[in-house]
C-alpha cells in the first residue's frame, strides 16, 4: 500500500483487481501519471473484479474493510444511520403499511366513480350489481348511459378522480421543501392526520361538494406521505442497500392496494363505497401509531469535521 498526500487534500482510494503482467504494467502506469498531475492515490488489493475512484474528502466516505460505504456515518447514537438493522425494519414497515393505507382509498375509489354517480343520482349504489343485467343495444358504451342519470353534471362527479391528484403536485411543491427545512417526522406524521381525517370525512359526506373537498384534504396527506418515504429510506440506509429497501417497500404497496381492490366489488355491494374509507381511514391510524413509536426523525446534516472524527475513529488514529 502506498500512501501520498497532495496539497492537503484527502486521500483518493482506488481499488484495483488482480491483473496480468501486461495489464498490471499499463494500469500501474496509469497510476503514477495520475500520481504526477493530482492527488495521491493509495492502492490496495481487495480481489474485487473493477476499478473505483473515490475521494474521501468531498463524498464523505469511509473505508471499513474492503467495503466502502457512504454516507459515512458519525459517532452519534442518534444518526439515523447508526440505528440497528432491527428497528430500521420495523420503521420501514410501519412506514410502508401507513403509506398504503393512505394511499389506497386515493387510487382505489378513483377508479370507482361510475358507483358515485349512481350515487348522487339518488340510487342506491349497493345495487350496481343490478345495472349490468340490463341488456344494451350493440356497440353501446355503458358509461355514455351515466349522463342520462339525475344529479349533479357528470363532470362534476368526475372530479372526484382528477381534482386530488392535481392536489397532490401542489402540495408536494410545499410539503417536500418544508420536509427539508423542518424535518421527515413531523411533516409525515402532520399529513398522516389529513389523510386520516379526509377517510373520515370522506365516509360521513352528505353532497358532493363535501366529498370533493374531502377528497382533496386527503390527497394533501396522502401523496405527501407517500413522496417522503424514499427520502426516509435515503436517510436510514447506506446507498448500496437502498435500491433493496425500495423495491420491498413499493412491492409490499402494490399488493396490499391491488388486494383492496379485488375486495372494493364486495364491500361496496356488501356494506358500502363509505366502509372503504373507514376501512383504509382505520388501518392508516393504527399503522401511524407503529411509525411514532419506530420511526425518528431521520433529516440528518453530516459537517465535514464530524466525517473527519469519525474517519479517524475508524483507522484507530
Amino acid at each position: 500500500m502506498e500512501e501520498n498526500k497532495v496539497r492537503g487534500r484527502a486521500p483518493v482510494v482506488r481499488h484495483v483487481s488482480s491483473f496480468d503482467d501486461e495489464k498490471d504494467a499499463s494500469a500501474m502506469s496509469r497510476m503514477n501519471t495520475h500520481e504526477s498531475h493530482g492527488p495521491a492515490v493509495e492502492r490496495f488489493d481487495t480481489g474485487m473484479s473493477q476499478m473505483e475512484l473515490i475521494d474521501q474528502e468531498s463524498l464523505g466516505r469511509v473505508k471499513s474493510h474492503e467495503k466502502l460505504v457512504t454516507p459515512a456515518a458519525t459517532l452519534d447514537p442518534r444518526d439515523p444511520l447508526n440505528l440497528s438493522k432491527k428497528r430500521k425494519i420495523i420503521a420501514v414497515v410501519f412506514l410502508c403499511f401507513f403509506g398504503a393505507m393512505a394511499a389506497a382509498a386515493e387510487l382505489i375509489l378513483g377508479a370507482m366513480l361510475p358507483v358515485f354517480v349512481i350515487e348522487y343520482a339518488g340510487l342506491d349504489s349497493r345495487n350496481i350489481e343490478a345495472f349490468t343485467r340490463v341488456p344494451l343495444p350493440e356497440g353501446t358504451n355503458p358509461l355514455s348511459l351515466l349522463s342520462y342519470l339525475p344529479g349533479p353534471p357528470i363532470w362534476k362527479t368526475y372530479l372526484l378522480g382528477s381534482l386530488p391528484v392535481l392536489m397532490i403536485g401542489l402540495a408536494n411543491l410545499a410539503m417536500i421543501p418544508l420536509a427539508t427545512a423542518v424535518g421527515r417526522r413531523p411533516v409525515i406524521i402532520g399529513c398522516g392526520v389529513l389523510a386520516v381525517a379526509g377517510c373520515v370525512w370522506s365516509g360521513n359526506s352528505q353532497s358532493l361538494d363535501s366529498h370533493l373537498a374531502a377528497r382533496c384534504l386527503q390527497a394533501v396527506g396522502a401523496g405527501t406521505v407517500e413522496s417522503l418515504i424514499p427520502f426516509v429510506i435515503a436517510d436510514l440506509t447506506f446507498s448500496h442497500e437502498r435500491n433493496t429497501w425500495m423495491s420491498f417497500v413499493f412491492a409490499t404497496q402494490g399488493l396490499i392496494i391491488v388486494a383492496l381492490g379485488f375486495a372494493t366489488p364486495w364491500v361496496i355491494i356488501n356494506l358500502s363505497w363509505r366502509w372503504l374509507y373507514f376501512i383504509t381511514g382505520i388501518g392508516a391510524s393504527v399503522f401511524m401509531v407503529g411509525v411514532l413509536a419506530f420511526l425518528p426523525e431521520t433529516r440528518w446534516k453530516r459537517t465535514a469535521s464530524e466525517i473527519r472524527k469519525c474517519r479517524a475513529c475508524r483507522s484507530g488514529i
